[in-house]
């Protein structure tokens, strides 16, 4: 991430970020400037852990937009401007029908107000009791299918976050989260859920292998959520 003044962090992150304890958040804050400056992963623990690794996926997903920038802009400042005119002088642009004369703004701030919009309208409320790790994975999944002019509506919404809810008490969060990934890199319509059945076949008797402190660490932050939406008056 060399070459970077700073990183982004967004508004998302806070409801997460208020059941960490103010030394958690202290580790935290000095683990991502640490990871987001000069790229090294600080030794934590617990929900600072897990709060810390949702959080460095979307570091990571900046600074691949950011190298693409400058890697844009370089190629196009490679190019050169408009050779200019015999006489020396600049030559002056040749009117073209197919332009209007006063710029229009570009499509990628309407695109950007339509993303803003989805999101609005199709929170995972419902997955936020589970792990921060599954949770990403669930919002990665909405943003590539919005990149494939897939967008959900509402019902097909529900549906989706029933299935994520379903398979991960049968299979665990991890699971999901990892077949979500999977389905994506392949570029796949749609989550294959089958693929987790197929595997609880070829191992029976038990939902896919997870570490203990994995499982301390889901069931620590399914307790904080809990007694912060009971703090707040939300249950």
């Amino acid at each position: 991430m060399a070459g970077r003044k700073a990183f982004m962090l967004y508004f998302d992150y806070r409801e997460h970020l208020e059941l960490l304890t103010d030394a958690e958040r202290g580790a935290l804050l000095t683990a991502l400037f640490e990871y987001a400056e000069h790229g090294r992963e600080s030794e934590l623990a617990g929900a600072a852990k897990m709060a810390f690794s949702f959080i460095r996926a979307q570091l990571d997903r900046d600074a691949d937009k950011y190298s693409e920038r400058c890697e844009r802009n370089r190629e196009n400042g490679a190019k050169g401007g408009r050779p200019p005119h015999g006489d020396g002088k600049p030559e002056k642009p040749k009117t073209n029908e197919r332009f209007s004369e006063e710029p229009q703004k570009p499509d990628t701030e309407k695109e950007t107000d339509t993303e803003k919009e989805t999101e609005n309208k199709n929170p995972l409320t419902p997955l936020e009791d589970r792990s921060p790790a599954l949770l990403e994975a669930a919002n990665e999944w909405l943003r590539y299918k919005r990149e494939r002019k897939e967008d959900y509506k509402p019902t097909g919404l529900k549906s989706l976050v029933t299935s994520i809810q379903t398979h991960a008490e049968q299979y665990g969060n991890e699971a999901v989260a990892a077949l979500i990934r999977e389905c994506m890199a392949a570029g796949w319509k749609g989550i294959i859920w089958d693929r987790l059945d197929q595997r609880g076949r070829d191992q029976p008797g038990a939902p896919p292998h997870k570490t203990a402190q994995l499982a301390d660490w889901e069931n620590e932050w399914a307790a904080r959520v809990k007694a912060h939406r009971r703090e707040a008056g939300h249950d």
